[in-house]
């Protein structure tokens, strides 16, 4: 699936078909263009998913010892990153998305034999 697939609605919110004539529109009607932007699982795990991780660790072991953990775990940098690249190869490997986003949509005028008309 390209960027530049056409999707359309009738709502400006569920843009769940790529056949205009599916949406059964009547001159004058009211509709939306859209163009689909599939995503990968990675692009969820955001940059702090790590870093939170990380925090959790030092919670439990806080939880475990006490106050004699306090700076007690140290984790580099660079292993934070390698962390989040992990997490990140995870989730495009397991995770499948079955749904899309829309960027560049716009509001239609449909017009019975013509093409549609940008509002």
């Amino acid at each position: 699936m390209s960027a530049t697939d056409l999707y359309y609605s009738t709502d400006g919110e569920l843009f769940n078909t790529d056949d205009l004539t599916e949406l059964d529109l009547e001159d004058g009607q009211t509709y939306w263009q859209g163009e689909r932007v599939d995503l990968k699982p990675s692009e969820l795990v955001g940059d702090y998913v790590a870093a939170n991780v990380i925090e959790s660790m030092q919670e439990s072991l806080f939880d475990e010892v006490g106050e004699p953990s306090q700076d007690r775990m140290n984790i580099s940098v660079e292993a934070e990153q390698e962390l989040l690249q992990l997490m990140r190869d995870w989730a495009d490997k397991h995770a499948a998305i079955s749904c899309w986003k829309i960027k560049n949509a716009k509001e239609m005028t449909f017009t019975a034999g013509y093409e549609a008309d940008a509002s």
